[in-house]
């Protein structure tokens, strides 16, 4: 059996370890990128899963990669440059994930 934990994807951070889900998969996790403003506060990330060989899931077998946004501040909205620098952080974070399942 091979025991060796493979490295996360560049960009990302392990959010669990293999452990905790019976040696099937790890999450992994981008750092969050916060957009704040006078209105509300928008916090953006990626995850995914790795498997213990290093791939990981596209979505295929298991839950391919997601875009996150956590909105604080309730249905407030947001003002245009937000809008565009949560615009911005999306596609970054799209992109990362898209980076880690090529690899």
């Amino acid at each position: 059996m091979n025991t060796a934990i493979p490295d996360v994807p560049a960009g990302a951070l392990a959010g669990s370890t293999f452990e905790e889900w019976d040696n099937e998969f790890r999450t992994l996790y981008s750092t969050h990128r916060s957009i704040t403003g006078p209105i509300s506060v928008v916090t953006v990330y990626a995850s995914a899963i790795q498997r213990p060989n290093g791939t990981i899931e596209d979505g295929t077998v298991g839950d391919a990669p997601r875009v996150w946004c956590d909105f604080e501040g309730g249905g407030d909205g947001m003002v245009t440059s937000q809008a565009r620098e949560l615009a911005a952080a999306l596609l970054a974070a799209a992109d990362l994930a898209d980076r880690w399942v090529q690899r």
